[in-house]
């Protein structure tokens, strides 16, 4: 897929499991799930239109911190989407919550996309 979308100008967001938890789902591994698989999935195309979908919700319940997966992709030029999604705790129990009121600071995660070239 990631060539022919190339190709016609598209580009592909890789979005987390939601929940960002260790099981399969219907016999399928659920693979994205931390930073490590994020990296290694991202390493193997040599494709410019293939980025994240940064869910930070997802994100802020996985094993890295925000400004560390920020830093990182967005330093790769590698986010391509933010979704401000916010909630309380980490999988498997999380409640979603209004912006702010959950795992991360809004105003620093807009600061650290900032600084990181991010213009979506």
């Amino acid at each position: 897929m990631l060539p022919v979308a190339e190709e016609a100008g598209v580009k592909l967001c890789l979005h987390p499991n939601d929940r960002p938890v260790e099981k399969k789902l219907g016999g399928v591994p659920m693979l994205f799930r931390d930073f490590e698989n994020f990296k290694r999935a991202m390493g193997l195309d040599p494709y410019k239109n293939h980025g994240l979908d940064l869910c930070l919700g997802c994100w802020s319940q996985m094993d890295k911190s925000l400004e560390e997966v920020i830093r990182h992709f967005g330093d790769c030029d590698e986010i391509f989407y933010v979704h401000f999604h916010d909630v309380e705790g980490t999988g498997p129990r999380f409640n979603e919550t209004h912006l702010d009121d959950g795992n991360y600071d809004s105003y620093e995660i807009l600061r650290l996309l900032n600084e990181v070239g991010f213009t979506g």
